[in-house]
């Protein structure tokens, strides 16, 4: 199995600088790649905190909700 790789590039100025090339790059990605990057990015994030990187877990809350008996 071959993996497809998406190589893009652009050289500007930071005043020059706008979010079209960003909003190209990531519309021609698919939903499991986007995943994949944005779980990546959380964990360097972790590792940049001084967290460990390896043990990242979705946040879990919940509340219960009933209603009043008349």
């Amino acid at each position: 199995m071959s993996k497809k790789i998406l190589v893009m590039s652009r050289l500007t100025s930071l005043r020059n600088y706008d979010k079209r090339f960003d909003l190209e790059f990531w519309s021609k990605l698919g939903v499991e790649k986007k995943f994949i990057a944005t779980w990546e990015m959380t964990r360097e994030v972790n590792l940049i905190r001084g967290k460990n990187g390896t043990q990242s877990r979705f946040q879990r809350s919940f509340s219960l909700i009933r209603k009043r008996e008349s």
